[in-house]
């Protein structure tokens, strides 16, 4: 798994993105990121409130433990722009397909391409390898968007996430 992200952060390097990655000292850090993406901005705005939640920090715990437990082989990284932490980036590669476990920005570096600069070199990449992606998306997320953009057909659903997947021969651009 090393050598694939070492291979999108070489060709992210003309970018000033970065993926590194994730230490016991980003704990922090890591907690708004997943605030972030559940909160609107509004609420977002009172960070000291959202830091005191305890229900709001079960639930983070709860979702790391399940995402180290299940992917166990996992990439777990900070998203970096020009040396500031922006976001979260867990990618699992097995033998046979490739997943985006998960990709938050924090709201302020939303819908700057960062996210799809991160994806277009991770499809690059498994195409290279011709391994499929799959990827879970909330129903409610406006990212479906960039998804269907890069070429990600569903392929399946829930009652509140759909589930999509990428092959490099249905991806029409990746720039």
């Amino acid at each position: 798994m090393d050598e694939f992200v070492n291979q999108i952060n070489d060709s992210l390097s003309k970018s000033n993105i970065l993926l590194r990655p994730i230490q016991a000292e980003d704990s922090a850090f890591l907690f708004k990121v997943f605030a972030s993406s559940l909160l609107d901005d509004a609420s977002f705005a009172d960070w000291a409130t959202i830091q005191d939640n305890a229900i709001l920090k079960m639930q983070f715990n709860a979702q790391e433990n399940q995402y180290r437990g299940q992917f166990s082989n996992a990439s777990f990284n900070l998203i970096e722009l020009n040396q500031i932490p922006v976001g979260r980036y867990y990618l699992d590669k097995a033998d046979d397909t490739i997943r985006i476990i998960d990709i938050t920005l924090l709201p302020a570096f939303r819908n700057q391409s960062i996210g799809k600069t991160i994806l277009s070199h991770t499809l690059k990449r498994a195409g290279q390898y011709e391994l499929p992606v799959h990827l879970h998306v909330n129903r409610t997320n406006p990212a479906q968007r960039l998804y269907t953009r890069l070429g990600f057909k569903q392929v399946a659903e829930t009652d509140t996430h759909l589930i999509l997947e990428w092959v490099a021969s249905s991806s029409s651009s990746l720039t």
